[in-house]
């Protein structure tokens, strides 16, 4: 369990537990589908469970990071791209579904952004980053973009927003 999954620890009871799985719900017109689970073997066993008439697929946030202290994300680079690739062939094999993959995303050297990247038919086609709402052991090991404009899962009027991005949203709507 990494610090992240520390903190929120008293959210990982019997009930919520309960909830881990495929869940698909109506947004509209369009139908999304959720993969909750608490690490990453669990969520690579779920995305069999995946139906090519889903049309959008979502994860939870920095999924492709769990079981990996905090500090060490940078050093697990390489582990976490082999998890994006299973995700990509996972994609490849439903061409008619976008993926929603929460990750950490590494440009250069410099320290990685708490990501969300779209893949669609094995390719990723865009991502958008965490901007608000990060803990002082986010900053120490994301980098954040607080500026960044809101994104839209393609081809829908659907918002994607990360975890606190989600209550600052909210804050500002009211």
């Amino acid at each position: 369990m990494n610090f992240f999954e520390q903190h929120f620890s008293s959210l990982f009871t019997e009930s919520y537990k309960n909830f881990y799985g495929v869940h698909r719900w109506k947004a509209g017109d369009t139908t999304i589908t959720a993969v909750s689970s608490p690490g990453w073997s669990i969520f690579a066993e779920d995305l069999k469970k995946l139906s090519s008439r889903d049309a959008f697929v979502v994860s939870p946030e920095l999924i492709t990071a769990t079981e990996i202290e905090t500090e060490d994300v940078m050093p697990a680079r390489e582990l976490i791209g082999e998890r994006v690739d299973e995700v990509k062939h996972v994609s490849a094999r439903m061409p008619g579904t976008t993926f929603l993959l929460g990750t950490p995303v590494f440009t250069g050297e410099a320290k990685p952004t708490n990501s969300m990247v779209y893949l669609k038919a094995g390719e990723i086609i865009g991502r958008t980053n965490k901007r608000s709402g990060v803990a002082d052991w986010e900053k120490k090991q994301f980098t954040f973009v607080p500026e960044e404009p809101p994104s839209l899962l393609p081809g829908s009027d659907i918002g994607v927003l990360i975890c606190a991005d989600i209550s600052t949203a909210t804050l500002y709507l009211r």
